[in-house]
Protein backbone atom coordinates (compact mmCIF):
# COMPACT_ATOMS: atom_id res chain seq x y z
CA UNK A 1 0.00 0.00 0.00
CA UNK A 2 3.01 2.31 0.74
CA UNK A 3 4.12 2.49 -2.43
CA UNK A 4 0.86 2.68 -4.32
CA UNK A 5 0.40 6.05 -2.53
CA UNK A 6 3.97 6.79 -2.93
CA UNK A 7 3.54 6.52 -6.71
CA UNK A 8 0.68 9.29 -7.11
CA UNK A 9 -1.81 6.41 -7.98
CA UNK A 10 -5.41 7.66 -7.74
CA UNK A 11 -7.43 5.53 -5.64
CA UNK A 12 -9.81 3.87 -8.47
CA UNK A 13 -6.42 2.84 -9.82
CA UNK A 14 -4.78 1.53 -6.91
CA UNK A 15 -8.05 -0.69 -5.76
CA UNK A 16 -7.58 -2.61 -9.25
CA UNK A 17 -3.99 -3.77 -8.00
CA UNK A 18 -5.67 -4.72 -4.32
CA UNK A 19 -8.45 -6.49 -6.11
CA UNK A 20 -5.74 -9.10 -7.93
CA UNK A 21 -4.07 -9.74 -4.71
CA UNK A 22 -6.14 -9.26 -1.66
CA UNK A 23 -8.20 -12.30 -1.31
CA UNK A 24 -11.51 -10.70 -0.02
CA UNK A 25 -11.51 -8.13 -2.11
CA UNK A 26 -13.08 -7.69 -5.85
CA UNK A 27 -16.51 -9.74 -4.44
CA UNK A 28 -14.00 -12.29 -2.68
CA UNK A 29 -16.20 -11.52 0.37
CA UNK A 30 -19.21 -13.32 -1.11
CA UNK A 31 -17.22 -15.67 -2.92
CA UNK A 32 -16.10 -17.18 0.58
CA UNK A 33 -19.56 -16.84 1.74
CA UNK A 34 -21.13 -18.63 -0.74
CA UNK A 35 -18.33 -21.66 -0.01
CA UNK A 36 -15.77 -20.95 -2.86
CA UNK A 37 -12.72 -19.87 -0.17
CA UNK A 38 -10.67 -19.36 -3.23
CA UNK A 39 -11.12 -15.86 -4.11
CA UNK A 40 -12.21 -14.63 -7.91
CA UNK A 41 -10.60 -15.15 -11.22
CA UNK A 42 -8.86 -17.48 -12.55
CA UNK A 43 -8.70 -19.66 -8.89
CA UNK A 44 -12.02 -19.08 -8.12
CA UNK A 45 -13.95 -22.53 -7.22
CA UNK A 46 -17.95 -23.14 -7.37
CA UNK A 47 -20.87 -22.15 -4.64
CA UNK A 48 -24.16 -20.71 -4.77
CA UNK A 49 -25.26 -18.42 -1.76
CA UNK A 50 -28.48 -20.18 -0.48
CA UNK A 51 -29.62 -16.74 0.81
CA UNK A 52 -29.65 -12.90 0.66
CA UNK A 53 -26.64 -10.56 1.83
CA UNK A 54 -26.64 -7.09 1.62
CA UNK A 55 -24.14 -4.15 1.55
CA UNK A 56 -24.17 -0.78 2.92
CA UNK A 57 -21.69 1.31 1.67
CA UNK A 58 -20.33 4.83 2.30
CA UNK A 59 -18.32 5.76 -0.70
CA UNK A 60 -14.72 7.76 -0.91
CA UNK A 61 -14.39 7.38 -4.39
CA UNK A 62 -14.77 9.59 -7.01
CA UNK A 63 -18.48 8.51 -8.90
CA UNK A 64 -19.04 6.06 -6.62
CA UNK A 65 -18.33 3.05 -8.47
CA UNK A 66 -19.37 0.13 -6.55
CA UNK A 67 -16.84 -2.48 -7.92
CA UNK A 68 -13.83 -0.13 -6.61
CA UNK A 69 -14.92 1.54 -3.25
CA UNK A 70 -13.55 -0.61 -0.78
CA UNK A 71 -11.95 -2.67 -4.19
CA UNK A 72 -15.85 -4.14 -3.91
CA UNK A 73 -16.09 -6.70 -1.40
CA UNK A 74 -19.18 -8.44 -2.52
CA UNK A 75 -19.18 -6.90 -6.13
CA UNK A 76 -18.25 -8.64 -9.12
CA UNK A 77 -14.79 -7.86 -10.66
CA UNK A 78 -15.00 -5.91 -13.39
CA UNK A 79 -11.10 -5.72 -14.21
CA UNK A 80 -8.40 -7.91 -15.60
CA UNK A 81 -5.10 -8.77 -14.57
CA UNK A 82 -3.96 -7.69 -17.49
CA UNK A 83 -5.28 -4.14 -16.32
CA UNK A 84 -3.55 -4.37 -13.55
CA UNK A 85 -0.30 -5.08 -14.60
CA UNK A 86 -0.27 -2.07 -17.46
CA UNK A 87 -0.82 -0.11 -14.25
CA UNK A 88 2.43 -1.64 -12.66
CA UNK A 89 4.65 -0.49 -16.18
CA UNK A 90 3.13 2.47 -15.98
CA UNK A 91 3.59 3.67 -12.27
CA UNK A 92 7.10 1.53 -12.18
CA UNK A 93 6.13 -1.10 -10.00
CA UNK A 94 7.70 -3.36 -11.27
CA UNK A 95 11.09 -5.47 -9.95
CA UNK A 96 13.46 -2.45 -11.62
CA UNK A 97 11.06 0.33 -11.14
CA UNK A 98 10.95 3.50 -8.71
CA UNK A 99 7.80 2.11 -6.82
CA UNK A 100 9.01 -2.02 -6.59
CA UNK A 101 6.62 -4.15 -5.59
CA UNK A 102 7.55 -7.19 -3.34
CA UNK A 103 8.33 -9.93 -5.45
CA UNK A 104 5.63 -12.20 -4.25
CA UNK A 105 2.94 -9.18 -5.45
CA UNK A 106 4.56 -8.92 -8.68
CA UNK A 107 4.48 -12.83 -9.10
CA UNK A 108 0.74 -13.27 -8.49
CA UNK A 109 -0.02 -10.18 -11.26
CA UNK A 110 2.02 -11.23 -13.68
CA UNK A 111 0.69 -15.13 -12.83
CA UNK A 112 -2.83 -13.98 -13.31
CA UNK A 113 -1.90 -11.97 -16.59
CA UNK A 114 0.01 -15.07 -18.38
CA UNK A 115 -3.43 -17.54 -17.09
CA UNK A 116 -5.47 -14.48 -18.34
CA UNK A 117 -3.81 -14.77 -21.97
CA UNK A 118 -3.63 -18.44 -22.07
CA UNK A 119 -7.52 -18.13 -21.75
CA UNK A 120 -7.80 -15.52 -24.21
CA UNK A 121 -5.61 -18.59 -26.89
CA UNK A 122 -7.82 -21.29 -25.84
CA UNK A 123 -11.44 -19.73 -27.36
CA UNK A 124 -12.20 -18.03 -23.53
CA UNK A 125 -13.70 -21.82 -22.51
CA UNK A 126 -12.17 -21.41 -19.04
CA UNK A 127 -12.60 -17.51 -18.89
CA UNK A 128 -16.72 -18.11 -19.69
CA UNK A 129 -16.69 -20.74 -16.87
CA UNK A 130 -15.19 -18.58 -14.52
CA UNK A 131 -17.24 -15.21 -15.41
CA UNK A 132 -20.46 -17.69 -15.19
CA UNK A 133 -19.35 -19.04 -11.61
CA UNK A 134 -18.64 -15.17 -10.49
CA UNK A 135 -22.34 -14.47 -11.60
CA UNK A 136 -23.99 -17.06 -9.63
CA UNK A 137 -21.86 -16.52 -6.31
CA UNK A 138 -23.08 -12.95 -6.12
CA UNK A 139 -26.69 -13.34 -7.48
CA UNK A 140 -27.84 -13.22 -4.52
CA UNK A 141 -25.93 -9.74 -3.49
CA UNK A 142 -27.45 -6.54 -3.27
CA UNK A 143 -24.96 -3.67 -2.48
CA UNK A 144 -26.55 0.14 -1.63
CA UNK A 145 -25.13 3.15 -1.40
CA UNK A 146 -26.02 4.89 1.60
CA UNK A 147 -23.41 7.81 1.70
CA UNK A 148 -21.06 9.42 -0.59
CA UNK A 149 -18.86 12.78 -1.24
CA UNK A 150 -22.11 14.51 -2.91
CA UNK A 151 -23.68 14.19 0.19
CA UNK A 152 -21.14 14.80 2.41
CA UNK A 153 -20.36 17.81 0.66
CA UNK A 154 -24.07 19.41 0.71
CA UNK A 155 -24.46 18.90 4.20
CA UNK A 156 -21.70 21.11 5.07
CA UNK A 157 -23.17 23.54 2.27
CA UNK A 158 -26.22 23.24 4.77
CA UNK A 159 -24.65 23.75 8.04
CA UNK A 160 -22.84 26.41 6.46
CA UNK A 161 -26.12 28.71 5.74
CA UNK A 162 -27.24 27.82 9.21
CA UNK A 163 -24.08 29.52 10.65
CA UNK A 164 -24.65 32.41 8.59
CA UNK A 165 -22.63 31.64 5.85
CA UNK A 166 -22.79 32.26 1.88
CA UNK A 167 -22.51 28.41 0.80
CA UNK A 168 -20.73 27.82 -2.77
CA UNK A 169 -20.41 24.27 -4.05
CA UNK A 170 -17.14 24.40 -6.34
CA UNK A 171 -17.50 20.84 -6.78
CA UNK A 172 -16.91 17.12 -5.78
CA UNK A 173 -14.70 15.55 -8.34
CA UNK A 174 -11.66 17.55 -7.60
CA UNK A 175 -8.92 15.76 -8.18
CA UNK A 176 -4.76 16.54 -8.49
CA UNK A 177 -1.57 17.14 -6.76
CA UNK A 178 -2.79 18.21 -3.07
CA UNK A 179 -0.18 21.42 -3.31
CA UNK A 180 -1.27 22.75 -6.16
CA UNK A 181 -5.34 22.31 -5.27
CA UNK A 182 -4.55 24.16 -2.49
CA UNK A 183 -3.27 27.16 -4.12
CA UNK A 184 -6.05 27.33 -6.45
CA UNK A 185 -8.48 27.10 -3.78
CA UNK A 186 -6.37 29.86 -1.85
CA UNK A 187 -6.57 32.27 -5.26
CA UNK A 188 -10.46 31.86 -5.27
CA UNK A 189 -10.74 32.55 -1.41
CA UNK A 190 -8.49 35.64 -2.50
CA UNK A 191 -10.69 36.75 -5.10
CA UNK A 192 -13.79 36.57 -3.08
CA UNK A 193 -12.12 38.48 -0.39
CA UNK A 194 -11.23 40.97 -3.41
CA UNK A 195 -14.41 41.24 -4.92
CA UNK A 196 -16.11 42.56 -1.42
CA UNK A 197 -14.09 45.88 -2.29
CA UNK A 198 -14.21 48.38 -5.01
CA UNK A 199 -12.56 46.99 -7.92
CA UNK A 200 -13.49 45.71 -11.51
CA UNK A 201 -14.22 42.43 -10.88
CA UNK A 202 -16.48 43.23 -8.35
CA UNK A 203 -19.80 43.20 -10.53
CA UNK A 204 -18.84 39.45 -10.77
CA UNK A 205 -18.31 37.79 -7.00
CA UNK A 206 -18.50 34.38 -6.43
CA UNK A 207 -20.47 34.97 -3.39
CA UNK A 208 -21.43 37.49 -0.76
CA UNK A 209 -19.37 37.91 2.14
CA UNK A 210 -19.58 35.55 4.31
CA UNK A 211 -18.90 33.04 2.09
CA UNK A 212 -18.10 29.53 2.73
CA UNK A 213 -16.54 27.79 -0.76
CA UNK A 214 -17.17 24.09 -0.41
CA UNK A 215 -15.53 21.16 -2.44
CA UNK A 216 -14.74 17.07 -2.18
CA UNK A 217 -12.61 14.99 -4.34
CA UNK A 218 -9.57 13.20 -4.16
CA UNK A 219 -6.63 14.39 -4.52
CA UNK A 220 -2.95 12.99 -4.42
CA UNK A 221 0.65 13.36 -3.26
CA UNK A 222 3.42 11.99 -5.18
CA UNK A 223 6.36 10.95 -3.01
CA UNK A 224 9.79 9.89 -4.08
CA UNK A 225 11.19 6.39 -2.84
CA UNK A 226 13.95 8.12 -0.42
CA UNK A 227 10.76 10.13 0.97
CA UNK A 228 11.08 9.83 4.88
CA UNK A 229 8.56 12.81 6.02
CA UNK A 230 4.59 12.23 7.60
CA UNK A 231 1.63 13.40 6.98
CA UNK A 232 -1.86 12.58 4.43
CA UNK A 233 -3.22 14.61 1.70
CA UNK A 234 -5.62 16.69 3.60
CA UNK A 235 -2.60 18.02 5.72
CA UNK A 236 -0.81 18.82 2.66
CA UNK A 237 -3.36 21.02 1.05
CA UNK A 238 -3.70 22.29 4.74
CA UNK A 239 0.50 23.68 4.78
CA UNK A 240 0.45 24.37 1.24
CA UNK A 241 -2.42 27.10 2.09
CA UNK A 242 -1.41 27.95 4.89
CA UNK A 243 2.43 28.98 3.32
CA UNK A 244 0.09 30.97 0.46
CA UNK A 245 -2.01 32.68 2.57
CA UNK A 246 0.63 33.77 4.47
CA UNK A 247 3.40 35.02 1.46
CA UNK A 248 0.04 36.36 0.21
CA UNK A 249 -0.40 38.60 3.22
CA UNK A 250 -4.46 37.01 3.39
CA UNK A 251 -6.56 37.49 6.71
CA UNK A 252 -9.72 36.35 7.68
CA UNK A 253 -9.68 33.25 5.66
CA UNK A 254 -9.58 29.74 6.72
CA UNK A 255 -9.38 26.74 5.01
CA UNK A 256 -9.93 23.28 6.45
CA UNK A 257 -9.39 19.91 4.71
CA UNK A 258 -10.61 16.59 5.76
CA UNK A 259 -10.74 13.11 5.18
CA UNK A 260 -14.73 12.10 5.70
CA UNK A 261 -13.34 8.80 7.01
CA UNK A 262 -11.40 10.26 9.61
CA UNK A 263 -8.16 9.20 8.65
CA UNK A 264 -5.33 10.60 6.59
CA UNK A 265 -2.41 9.03 5.70
CA UNK A 266 -0.65 6.97 7.77
CA UNK A 267 -1.38 9.36 11.00
CA UNK A 268 -4.14 9.56 13.46
CA UNK A 269 -5.25 13.12 11.98
CA UNK A 270 -7.88 13.48 9.28
CA UNK A 271 -6.91 16.40 8.08
CA UNK A 272 -5.82 20.47 9.30
CA UNK A 273 -7.14 23.76 9.48
CA UNK A 274 -5.29 26.84 8.58
CA UNK A 275 -5.17 30.25 8.46
CA UNK A 276 -2.78 32.80 7.10
CA UNK A 277 -0.95 33.22 10.36
CA UNK A 278 -0.51 29.87 11.45
CA UNK A 279 2.90 29.05 9.79
CA UNK A 280 4.35 31.91 11.97
CA UNK A 281 2.53 30.72 15.40
CA UNK A 282 3.97 27.36 14.47
CA UNK A 283 7.44 28.65 14.05
CA UNK A 284 7.82 31.18 17.15
CA UNK A 285 6.68 28.52 19.45
CA UNK A 286 9.05 26.09 17.96
CA UNK A 287 12.21 28.53 18.59
CA UNK A 288 10.49 29.43 22.19
CA UNK A 289 11.21 25.64 22.94
CA UNK A 290 14.17 25.01 20.98
CA UNK A 291 16.14 23.18 24.06
CA UNK A 292 13.03 20.38 24.05
CA UNK A 293 14.63 19.75 20.65
CA UNK A 294 18.22 19.18 21.11
CA UNK A 295 18.57 15.98 18.53
CA UNK A 296 16.08 17.18 16.45
CA UNK A 297 16.20 19.98 12.97
CA UNK A 298 13.49 21.91 13.24
CA UNK A 299 12.25 22.73 9.69
CA UNK A 300 10.41 25.63 8.41
CA UNK A 301 7.07 25.43 6.99
CA UNK A 302 8.47 25.61 3.22
CA UNK A 303 11.08 22.57 4.19
CA UNK A 304 7.83 20.62 5.68
CA UNK A 305 5.71 21.06 2.67
CA UNK A 306 9.14 19.80 0.03
CA UNK A 307 9.35 16.99 2.49
CA UNK A 308 5.81 16.34 2.72
CA UNK A 309 6.45 16.39 6.41
CA UNK A 310 2.96 18.28 6.98
CA UNK A 311 2.17 16.13 10.22
CA UNK A 312 5.24 16.47 11.99
CA UNK A 313 4.68 20.65 11.15
CA UNK A 314 1.82 21.16 11.98
CA UNK A 315 1.92 18.95 14.70
CA UNK A 316 4.84 20.70 16.28
CA UNK A 317 3.41 22.65 18.78
CA UNK A 318 1.19 19.87 19.89
CA UNK A 319 -2.47 21.24 20.90
CA UNK A 320 -1.36 25.09 21.62
CA UNK A 321 -1.51 25.87 17.82
CA UNK A 322 -1.76 22.64 16.22
CA UNK A 323 -3.20 22.48 12.73
CA UNK A 324 -4.47 19.20 13.21
CA UNK A 325 -7.72 17.92 13.18
CA UNK A 326 -8.49 14.33 15.24
CA UNK A 327 -11.37 13.06 15.00
CA UNK A 328 -10.80 9.00 15.05
CA UNK A 329 -12.27 7.28 12.59
CA UNK A 330 -16.08 8.14 11.77
CA UNK A 331 -17.13 4.58 10.11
Amino acid sequence: NSQLLACGMPITEMNIIRKKVEIGKGGGLVYDLAGAGAGAGANAGAGTPSCTYMTMVLSDVIGDPLDLIASGPTVKDKSTYADAWNLVERYGLEEEGKFSLLSETLDVLRNGRDIEANDNANDNANENQNQEADDARVANSDTVLVGNNALAVTAAAQEAERLGYNPVILGTTIEGEAAHIANVYVSMAEQLQKSASASSTSSFPIASLPAALIAGGETTVTLSPENTGLGGRNQEIGLAAALKLKNCGLRNIVLASIGTDGTDGPTDAAGAVVDGGIIDRIEFYANEHEHEHEHKHLQSGEDALRDHDSYTFLDRSKDEYSGLIKTGATG
